[in-house]
This record gives structure tokens, sequence and C-alpha cells, in this order.
């Protein structure tokens, strides 16, 4: 029997990205779902606030939508280290999504988008398990 490789230290990366962005997206979310309203800083919402209103959407009701999100962020890292395909394309439109999630988002996003694009990220999801 073959002993499997190490895992490639991006997919160590991406899945600290993912818990951190997943993470915060479920609390966000779940402030927003049980006391009506985002966390809030300096008294505001993010940048990210000012796209729902440009499509008819109050930012306020996007709660469950934030909480949907964060689960995906981390089935991606999930189905990543299960070596499915679906993980490795799930993590890659959440990460295009998120770069609109303003400032850490952003940066969180393009890592990921690093991370999953990098030669050992595909090479380990190319192997067979």
């Amino acid at each position: 029997m073959r002993s499997p490789r190490k895992p490639p230290f991006t997919l160590y990366a991406f899945t600290l990205v993912a818990a951190l962005i997943g993470g915060w997206m479920i609390y966000d979310g779940l402030h927003n779902r049980l006391l009506g309203d985002f966390v809030r800083f300096d008294g505001q919402l993010g940048p990210w606030a000012a796209i729902p209103p440009a499509l008819g959407v109050d930012p306020l009701d996007l709660g469950f939508f934030f909480v949907v999100l964060g689960v995906e962020w981390i089935a991606a890292a999930v189905g990543l280290w299960l070596r499915h395909r679906w993980g490795y394309n799930l993590g890659l439109g959440l990460a295009f999504l998120t770069l609109f999630y303003a400032f850490v988002g952003t940066g969180l996003a393009a890592l990921a988008l690093v991370c999953l694009t990098l030669r050992p990220t595909r090479a380990w999801l190319a192997r067979p398990s």
C-alpha cells in the first residue's frame, strides 16, 4: 500500500483562510438573524452593503445568506482535503465572490485564490486518495 503524500502548505493556508472567512460570515450572519443587525465598525456596515440596494435588496435581509456562504467556505475546505473537484470549484467561486467583501475579506479572498491556483494545490487534487 502506497503511503499518501503530505498535504501541501497551500492546502493548510487555504483551510486557514476558509476557516477565518467562513467563521466570520457564520458569526456575522447569525448575529444579524438573532439580533437584527450585522456587526458594525464605527457604526457602519462594510462597503459590501452598497451592492444589495443597487439590486433592490435591503442589506439587513442577508443574514441567512452570510450563514450559508460561511458554511460553504468550510465545505470547500473539506472538499479539497478529500480531493473532490467540487471543493476546488466551490473555493474558486467563493473566493471570487468574497473579493467584494471589502478590506479584510478582499485580502483573504485574494490569498485563497492564490492558494487554489498554485501548483501544489492542483497537484494534491489530481492525485488519487
